[in-house]
């Protein structure tokens, strides 16, 4: 916290909005992991504010998305919604294809949460064919996961563990875990015992 707000005071005082932004943005960042979600919340804004004024549209989608986060993980699920949908509207704007990819996925997510399966489908369907024509191993295995969850919430097990078995075919460590816990939970639910056992091992 100490070298960001150091470096946040250093762009406030260069009138480096553009920096102040960033700092601004990454104090969120820190807050937000501490589970500190109000502090989190009221840097974002901050950010959000200054993305706006000086015209940095990647910036205001980003922020408008790590807003979301925040609201979904507060079970603020409508809002998350609201602002995962306003980043997607300016990724798609400005042609960033791998934002529109992460932007997709989280959207879906919430929607799952609104019990809007539906919806979270044709976006997690979305964003895994995002991850597949970027080649982005992340995009590929968070929307392959995100695409199971989707087909899930569907009562559509069979598809949900092809799509989570899928989703392990990517390299991305920051990300296998939680295809295959969900894999694990669908063989559960499946009544496949052996092969949740593994998944969870």
């Amino acid at each position: 916290f100490a070298c960001y707000e150091r470096a946040l005071k250093i762009a406030r005082q260069e009138k480096d909005r553009s920096n102040e932004g960033m700092w601004l943005d990454n104090l969120g960042y820190a807050y937000a992991d501490l589970g500190q979600t109000a502090r989190a919340i009221e840097y974002y804004e901050q950010a959000l504010v200054i993305s706006r004024e000086i015209g940095d549209q990647r910036g205001e989608g980003n922020r408008l998305g790590n807003l979301g986060t925040v609201y979904a993980d507060l079970g603020q699920t409508a809002r998350a919604i609201e602002h995962y949908e306003q980043a997607l509207a300016i990724v798609r704007e400005i042609g960033d294809r791998r934002g529109e990819g992460y932007s997709l996925a989280n959207l879906a997510v919430a929607l799952v949460d609104a019990d809007r399966c539906a919806e979270a489908l044709q976006c997690a369907q979305e964003s895994a064919r995002i991850g597949e024509k970027t080649k982005n191993p992340i995009i590929g295995s968070d929307g392959g996961r995100i695409l199971a969850l989707a087909y899930f919430c569907n009562g559509d097990l069979l598809v949900a563990r092809a799509a989570a078995e899928d989703a392990r075919r990517y390299d991305a460590p920051l990300c296998n875990h939680a295809a295959v816990a969900l894999l694990g939970v669908i063989a559960l639910r499946q009544g496949d015992r052996p092969a949740a056992q593994e998944a969870f091992t």
